[in-house]
Parts: structure tokens; C-alpha cells; sequence
């Protein structure tokens, strides 16, 4: 190929550069500086420049140092054209090169200033990934399947205000899953209606055909399901819906309808039958009538089960509540409508607990009316009772005894007088003789025997009777109740005033010739009465020897102080004792109530150093007396094997010693009633002694030697036979 090398073209006919109208044609290599050509430059073989501005190429382009596009297009065949104008979306553009965001592989990589757009291959994969200008990784889709997208996505719509927004039409699929197989739906959510109804469908796989739909779950509409178990609160359902509570919910399950009348649970069988309906339901829900009331109803027998499947209750279908049975037993000849049965007091009794704060308690009300309404009743009818009836081997039809109230009077409006009879029955029958009775002016008639108007009256014919009087040979006396008013009238109230008698009791003994008073019991007003208010106070009087006059002993105020008229005994409350203060005291004292008294049993424990390794016992006994701070204890132990403990010689103590002498530490001595057992060697003949520890719970006992030292016994000091009983004074803590 030749080569023409042109340092200067000239234009011969005026200044300027050269112009070619008819075109410049060159067939091998052209060198120029600079080049200023009108018209068509034809290039045969390859055009190298460093910067050329307006080329229309119809062959391949090589930039060196890129491509720069201002105001126009590049085209690149059919495949990508790049556009830019004053506001470029794209800077720059890189064709089969290296992902600049380290994703590796070739592809193409569309820059637009605040993101990028990357579209690459891994491997096998081909990728496509998205960044935010900051550089973070915002979409990632691969061809096997993988990606991710972060931010709201929207479908139907450009203004997504959800992590993923759907817009549909009505009655439409908006969401919806196939299996793999045969292209039948195995999920859908669905659009309804024009009003926004929502509808969820789930279908089981079937063998062949159309997948099978289990579970309806409709925003307007019927919801269902109709497949396999359902657990809430458990992933392991034993049962067609199991509830499994959890959280503190006070409502675990919730029935609850909008239509007038209320709703409920039944539960049927295959053919329609009601076998057991909760709810709000009158006597004739069934037919469809107004539902007023609430209803638990079963065709035959209602159970009631508790702690697994065990029955616990019944209402059977003869309208009886029975407990621990399973049908009716008739007692005193009737087939109750409650029956309690059990094996032990705890099964076959009733409480009754009132736990309000006021001053009513439990109870059981008992009511009578000759008719449906509260229709009068007449003077003896009988009104309620308890009746006590035993097997006699052949039914329970037999009475011992029975508590019955009656109607004692002629009734009328807010008129219905009372009486109440208590009988049981003699040996050699069961039929039960009444024995006491409180009729309707509350007099206690034992048996019935009205003779006057006494309220406690007694009829006997064995001498055992009250009246005031005893004339048995024994040490026995007479006993008297009274009632005191300062009314004149029998029955009347008045008022009474400070110091009045409300009632006494004389205990008199015969003297040979009369009955002299030895002891009286005398209650008095103990301060201003009024209406609810009688504070009174009960003196106790005795007579000394050699007169017949009663005189104060103690007295019970109705301030709750008891006195004693040689000294005084003040309890009021709890933690307070009987009060010395009056009398002199000797030293320093620091109290003078006695506020504790205690006496009761323990168990000593043999110890050395603190362990009792191995340590048996054949005999282990404590006793204590406690009288206000000050302690005796007496105690056995008898050993059959001392252990390996090592170590000083313990014994505890039922009560922490005082630690008021902290010099020493001994707060307490005592003494040996009985030893044996003490290692002859180690002990001898010598004197044993022991003390409580200050601040502890136990002794420790010493040795006098014949030194006249003391020293403290120990493991070493001791044999297996070890025998002992010791008293021990002390002051507690």
C-alpha cells in the first residue's frame, strides 16, 4: 500500500483552509494535523483521529478515549440506543465490561448519577441488579430463581403504600398458587365485590381431578373448614378444633352475634339431631321462638367431666343434680332433686362460704307456700327440715334424728310464726322423739313442756334439771341466766343507765341451817348505754373465811382490761402481757411486763464443731419452759455411734441465746442431771459443766482438770455410749 504524507494543504485562491467541493478520496493511509473537510471524506481502510466531532459511520468505530454524545443519539444496530440532553439520565455507558459494583462477571452497566442498573452474568446465571446512589444493593434478580427487592412494590398500581399492593377489580383473583402437576389451585385470594370483600381459599390434593377446597375464610359470606384438625394456641390438635388457652385472656373462646335475641353453640349429628346447645335460648329455641334465656340442653343425661375424662357431675334426664353418682338413690323414701355422694367427709359434704366484707355469712334458705304462688300457710305446716337418715342394711328410709322448723301461730301478712324442733330417735326404732324446742316467743322447751312463761324450761324426772338449785351430793352447783331492763312492763325496754345490774349469778351452799352466798358473778353498765351501744363489765366476787359476804375479786371491764384488785393485769392486744409496773422493783429494770409464756418440745442435736457426720441416736428428747425472756430446757440424748465430726461438743437450744455478756460470751449455765459415756482417759472423775453460747442456739460444755483449769470437751471426749440429760437457764433474743 502507498503512503502520501502531507504536511500542509493550501488554498490557492484565498486564505482559509482548504475546500474540497468535490470530495477528498484516499485509498491508503491519510496523516493529518487538522483536517477541515465541506464535503464527503471516503476512508477505504482504518481513520485514526484524536477528536472528531459529526462521524457517520457505516463500519466499526474504535475510541480510544470514549465516545461523547452531546445533543444527539448512538445507535449501536437494533439493539441499545443511548440518548442524552441538558438533563442526562445516564453519564456513561459500558458495553461487554466488568461490573463496576463488585458483582463480577460481563454485562452492561447503566450509570444515571443518583443509582445504577447493572445487568451481568455470574457463572451460569445472569443477573440483573439495581443500587441506590449511595450504593447499596436495592433489587436483585437471578435466572435461578434467587433475588430480592427491598422497598414497597406495587401491582395495578404506581403508589404501593404497602410492602406489596395489589390493585384489582372486583370479582376478580388477586393473588393465587397451582401446584406443578395438574395446574389446579392450591391457594387464592380473591376480590369479591365492587364494596372491597375480601375471600381466602385453601384446597386439599386430591388423587385425580380438581383439588378439593378445605377452608373458606370470607370477609361477607360464610367461612368454613371443612378438613383435618384445628388447634389454636397448639400445633398439635388431638380432636376436630382444639383450644389450647394462652396469655391471660379472660375470654379464651368468644360467641358473640349481632342479631336481636342472642346466639349460642350447638352441636348436632349427621342427621340434623341436637345433642348439646350453649347459649342464650328459651324453653322452645328449637321451633325457632324468641330467644330470651340462657340454655345448656342434651337429649338424655348432661355430664359434666373434670381432671381428664372423670364425670365429676350430672343433671339427669329426670331434672336431678347428682355428684359422685350416676343415678338417684332415695333417702328418707324420696328420689331427690340434689344428691351428694362420696367416700369420705370431703366428698359428701357441702360448704357453703360468704366471703363479702360485711357481716352476713353463708347460708341455706328454706321456703314454703301452699300454691305456686306465695300462698298463705297454716298454723303447724311444716316449713323445712334436715333429716338425718342411715342405712339399716336395706335402704336409707330410717330416721335418727331431724332438725324440722313449723309454722307456730296463725300466719298473715308479714306474719309467719315460727318454731323450731330438734328430735332424735330412741334405741329399738327409727322413728324420732322431739327432745328440745324454741317456739315462736323464743322460750327453750326441753322436751316440750310449757309449764310458764320461763324462758329455759326443763322437765325431768331424774333430778337432772335447772332451776337455780341443786341438791345432789356433789361439788356441782346451780346455774341462771337473766335479762335486765328499767322498764315496768314485762317485756319492755328501758333504758339503762352506768353501773346498773343486767344480771348475777350466786353460787349458795348450805351452812347446816341456810344457803349462804360463797361466790358471785355480777354484770354491770360499764359506761353510758344507748341504742346498740351496752358496754358492760362482769365482776367476780368470793367471800373469804369466817364471813357470808362476797367481796370484789377480779373484774372484767368493757375496755377488755382484766383486774385483779390486789395488782393489775392489763390485755388489750396482741403482744401485750400482765403489767408489774405498780409494784417496786429491784436494780435497774427495764420492763416490767411479763409478755411471753411458752412450754413445749424440741429435738436436741448432738454436734462437733458444727457437723453431725454419722451421728445416731437411741434417745433424742427436749423439753422447754419460756416465761417472758427467760428460758429452761431440759434434755435427754442417748447415742449409739458419736460420728466423725471433729471438734468442739454441741448441743442445740429450741431458742437463740441473748448475747448481753459479750466479754465471755456465756449467757446462760447450766447443769448435768446424768452422764455417761465421757472417754475416762480424756475426763476422768473430773467435774463437767456446760453453757449457752451468747448470740448462738446451742451449749458447749467444759471440764474442770485437776489443775483447776477449764477445758472446753470436744469429739475426742467422748464415746459411742455417750448418755446425758442437762438443764440449761437462759435469756433469748
Amino acid at each position: 500500500m502507498s503512503k502520501i504524507q502531507v504536511n500542509e494543504i493550501v488554498n490557492h485562491f484565498d486564505n482559509g483552509a482548504p475546500d474540497c467541493p468535490r470530495g477528498l478520496t484516499i485509498a491508503g493511509v491519510a496523516t493529518a494535523a487538522t483536517l477541515d473537510v465541506t464535503g464527503n471524506v471516503s476512508v477505504g481502510g482504518t481513520l485514526t483521529y484524536d477528536d472528531v466531532t459529526n462521524i457517520d459511520s457505516v463500519g466499526i468505530i474504535t475510541a480510544q478515549a470514549g465516545v461523547n454524545v452531546t445533543g444527539g443519539t448512538v445507535t449501536v444496530g437494533t439493539a441499545i440506543t443511548l440518548r442524552q440532553n441538558g438533563n442526562a439520565e445516564y453519564s456513561g455507558v459500558v458495553l461487554a465490561g466488568i461490573d463496576p459494583r463488585g458483582g463480577g462477571g460481563t454485562g452492561l452497566y447503566i450509570d444515571g448519577g443518583s443509582g445504577a442498573i447493572v445487568a451481568g452474568a455470574t457463572g451460569t446465571n445472569a443477573i440483573l441488579r439495581g443500587f441506590q446512589s449511595g450504593g447499596s444493593e436495592n433489587f436483585r434478580f437471578s435466572a435461578d430463581g434467587s433475588g430480592f427487592l427491598l422497598g414497597d412494590v406495587g401491582i395495578g398500581t404506581d403508589n404501593p403504600s404497602d410492602d406489596l399492593s395489589i390493585l384489582s377489580t372486583a370479582n376478580s383473583l388477586v393473588i393465587g398458587c397451582k401446584d406443578s402437576t395438574r395446574g389446579n389451585h392450591i391457594f387464592q385470594l380473591l376480590a369479591d365485590d365492587p364494596a372491597g370483600n375480601g375471600e381466602l381459599r385453601l384446597y386439599q390434593n386430591s388423587a385425580s381431578g380438581t383439588h378439593a377446597k378445605t377452608v373458606e375464610i370470607a370477609s361477607s359470606g360464610n367461612s368454613y373448614i371443612n378438613s383435618g384438625s384445628v388447634g389454636i394456641g397448639t400445633d398439635n390438635p388431638d380432636s376436630n378444633s382444639q383450644l389450647h388457652t394462652i396469655g391471660t385472656s379472660y375470654w379464651p373462646i368468644l360467641v358473640k352475634t349481632t342479631s336481636t335475641g342472642g346466639g349460642g353453640i350447638a352441636i348436632k349429628d349427621k342427621d340434623d339431631t341436637t345433642s348439646l346447645y350453649t347459649g342464650t335460648g328459651g324453653g322452645s329455641w328449637l321451633t325457632g321462638s324468641a330467644i330470651t334465656d340462657g340454655l345448656i340442653r342434651a337429649q338424655n343425661n348432661l355430664l359434666f367431666a373434670s381432671n381428664g375424662n372423670n364425670e365429676a357431675m350430672r343433671l339427669d334426664s329426670s331434672g336431678r343434680l347428682l355428684i359422685g353418682i350416676t343415678e338417684g338413690i332415695s333417702v328418707n323414701g324420696q328420689n331427690c332433686a340434689f344428691q351428694v355422694e362420696g367416700v369420705n367427709a370431703a366428698t359428701s359434704r357441702i360448704s357453703i362460704i360468704n366471703r363479702g366484707n360485711n357481716s352476713t355469712g353463708g347460708g341455706i334458705q328454706i321456703a314454703k307456700s301452699r300454691g305456686t304462688i306465695p300462698h298463705n300457710v297454716a298454723d303447724d305446716d311444716q316449713v323445712g327440715g334436715i333429716f338425718f337418715c342411715a342405712a339399716d342394711g336395706n335402704d336409707f328410709d330410717g330416721q335418727s334424728a331431724r332438725i324440722e322448723c313449723y309454722i307456730d301461730g296463725l300466719p298473715g301478712g308479714n306474719d309467719v310464726p315460727g318454731r323450731l324442733t330438734f328430735s332424735t330417735t330412741p334405741d329399738v326404732t327409727d322413728s324420732p322423739v322431739e327432745r328440745l324446742r324454741i317456739d315462736s316467743s323464743g322460750r327453750l322447751l326441753i322436751p316440750n313442756t310449757n309449764v310458764d312463761n320461763f324462758k329455759l324450761q326443763v322437765a325431768a324426772t331424774n333430778g337432772a334439771t335447772v332451776s337455780c338449785q341443786n341438791y345432789q351430793n356433789n361439788d356441782d352447783g346451780a346455774e341462771v341466766n337473766f335479762l335486765k331492763s328499767r322498764s315496768t312492763t314485762v317485756g319492755g325496754q328501758g333504758l339503762l343507765s352506768n353501773n346498773d345490774y343486767i344480771g348475777r349469778i350466786f353460787f349458795r351452799g348450805s351452812d347446816g341451817g341456810n344457803f349462804d352466798r360463797a361466790v358471785e358473778i355480777a354484770v354491770k353498765v360499764d359506761g353510758a348505754p344507748a341504742a346498740s351501744d351496752m358496754p358492760g363489765r362482769i365482776e367476780f366476787m368470793t367471800t373469804p373465811s369466817g364471813s357470808d359476804t362476797p367481796t370484789a375479786t377480779m373484774t372484767l371491764k368493757a375496755n377488755k382490761n382484766v383486774e385483779i384488785h390486789s395488782g393489775n393485769i392489763v390485755i388489750e392486744t396482741s403482744g401485750k402481757g400482765i403489767d408489774f409496773s405498780a409494784a417496786t422493783s429491784g436494780g435497774s429494770s427495764t420492763s416490767s411486763l411479763l409478755d411471753d409464756y411458752e412450754e413445749g418440745t424440741y429435738t436436741p442435736v448432738l454436734s462437733f464443731g458444727g457437723g453431725s457426720t454419722g451421728i445416731t441416736y437411741s434417745m433424742q428428747q427436749g423439753y422447754y419452759n419460756k416465761v417472758g425472756r427467760m428460758a429452761m430446757v431440759n434434755y435427754r440424748i442417748e447415742c449409739s455411734s458419736v460420728g466423725s465430726s471433729t471438734g468442739e461438743m454441741r448441743v442445740s437450744l429450741p431458742f437463740t441465746v441473748d448475747n448481753s455478756i459479750t466479754v465471755s460470751g456465756i449467757d446462760g449455765g447450766g447443769y448435768f442431771g446424768y452422764s455417761s459415756g465421757f472417754d475416762s482417759t480424756q475426763v476422768g472423775a473430773e467435774d463437767l459443766s456446760g453453757y449457752a453460747v451468747g448470740g448462738q442456739s446451742y451449749i458447749v460444755f467444759s471440764v474442770r482438770r485437776s489443775s483447776g483449769d477449764a477445758s472446753t470437751l470436744n469429739h475426742t471426749d467422748v464415746d459411742d455410749n455417750l448418755s446425758m440429760s442437762f438443764t440449761v437457764f437462759y435469756n433469748h433474743a
